[in-house]
């Protein structure tokens, strides 16, 4: 490849540049890293010799009076180390030729091993031991910025910000890294949400980005409860996910419920609790995240449902006069032998009929939304669905026809008859009782 070379400490890696004079400057640099870790050697084996020689010579004092000898060195020198802490003397350049030569690790290990000396020695307020501590808190700051900054990279490099995230827990550094690691992980998230494309129905474009979506969610939770296995860390990771559901269930609103009527937003909403299921292996329930999300576009969906039932019912009530006769065989979209009986028909206006075929097709189809969503949306369903029902009656009452049958079939027969498809939800008995009374006052009128 052209203007590319390849670095082979500590493993054999190939770099593109973008030009010639960009990879002469990049070869110039690591020729020069290298002088710089050459000299740095040069200095450590040096110091290590002079200090050999200057134990050497205390140790030719006096044996008799070793007390007097060894306070004699401390005072002379400012510190008086055992011949196994020699490594103390060169632990800065080591430290600094470990990250040279990103040996992350190696580099981590000095630190907490320095520390610990430091911590423990009986010496260290002698000025070697300070200066050493202080040499160690700059490079600790610098070491964590460059972690930090190698896992802002990691995205671009495809690198794994588990491995600079362990590193700087490590260190102590745990709340910086997990900041950055889920900040991190949110830009992965998103932009594989944002390259996904719509294919096919809304209810196999949901099904496909939810499986995507929450699959990355699992891999990611995993990962992250290995890494960061804290309290603390979890209460973080639960208001970032928080916030991934919020975006997903922007996309959700997005595309389900502005594309599809209540069947088809049933379907896609079905379609993500299952798959939201994934994360429960993980021992988080997200579903109701969503579900507080969406709440809002469920509710409106329902109203726009309820108010094209009106809207087709008023055309129909203006522009006809002639009535339709109703019985049990041409009940087609109630499908239950218990609405009317066999043998029972009734006379009905045209918009009459329609408002039922529609009331109860939204009835249904609001039922089997409201399955899968949270029990929040039963109040405003409910409150909706009066609302349908007493403006119909309102529209009757304004008709110059007295529709009389049409009005006892509304009080007396449809609302026992949702009553029966709404009973599995306890407060359907009050609420459509009370619609049932309201109704009969406003037809009386």
């Amino acid at each position: 490849m052209q203007n590319s070379f390849k670095f082979m400490h500590p493993i054999m890696v190939t770099y593109q540049a973008k030009s010639l004079l960009e990879k002469m400057d990049l070869l110039r640099l690591i020729q020069q890293q290298q002088e710089r870790i050459k000299k740095l050697q040069e200095e450590k084996e040096k110091q290590a010799l002079e200090y050999k020689c200057q134990q050497q010579c205390l140790e030719k004092g006096d044996q008799e009076g070793s007390a007097e000898s060894d306070l004699l060195g401390e005072r002379s020198s400012g510190f008086c180390l055992s011949e196994e802490n020699w490594w103390l003397l060169e632990v800065l350049d080591d430290i600094d030729v470990a990250i040279a030569y990103r040996q992350f690790e190696e580099a981590v290990d000095l630190i907490l091993k320095a520390q610990k000396e430091i911590a423990t020695s009986r010496l260290k307020t002698t000025k070697f031991f300070v200066d050493l501590s202080k040499g160690l808190e700059q490079r600790l700051h610098d070491f964590t910025d460059s972690l930090i900054k190698e896992m802002k990279n990691s995205l671009l490099t495809h690198a794994n910000p588990g491995r600079f995230a362990l590193l700087c827990i490590r260190l102590g550094k745990i709340k910086k890294s997990r900041a950055m690691y889920l900040k991190k992980k949110s830009i992965a998230l998103r932009k594989e949400l944002k390259n996904f494309k719509a294919c096919g129905t809304i209810e196999e474009y949901i099904k496909k980005l939810s499986c995507s979506f929450f699959s990355t969610i699992y891999s990611f939770t995993s990962e992250f409860l290995t890494i960061f296995d804290t309290k603390a860390c979890r209460s973080a990771f639960i208001i970032w996910l928080s916030s991934e559901m919020r975006h997903f269930a922007l996309l959700f609103l997005r595309s389900a419920l502005e594309s599809g009527g209540l069947d088809s937003v049933a379907k896609c909403v079905y379609v993500v609790k299952e798959n939201s299921k994934l994360l429960g292996k993980a021992g988080i329930d997200v579903y109701h995240i969503i579900g507080e999300h969406i709440q809002a576009g469920i509710i409106n969906s329902l109203k726009q449902a309820a108010s094209q039932v009106l809207m087709n019912t008023e055309g129909i009530l203006f522009n006809a006069s002639r009535t339709t006769t109703f019985h049990s065989h041409g009940l087609g979209f109630i499908g239950s032998a218990d609405f009317l009986n066999e043998s029972k028909s009734v006379q009905l206006h045209s918009a009459t009929a329609n408002f039922c075929r529609s009331a109860d097709s939204f009835i249904r189809c609001s039922i089997n939304l409201l399955e899968h969503s949270s029990s929040a949306l039963l109040p405003p369903f409910f409150e909706i669905l009066e609302e349908v029902f007493l403006t119909y009656a309102r529209i009757l009452q304004t008709f110059s026809i007295d529709l009389v049958e049409d009005k006892n079939y509304l009080v007396n027969e449809f609302v026992p008859h949702c009553s029966r498809l709404l009973k599995r939800y306890p407060q359907s008995k009050l609420s459509l009782r009370k619609l049932q009374k309201t109704l009969a006052s406003i037809l009386t009128d």
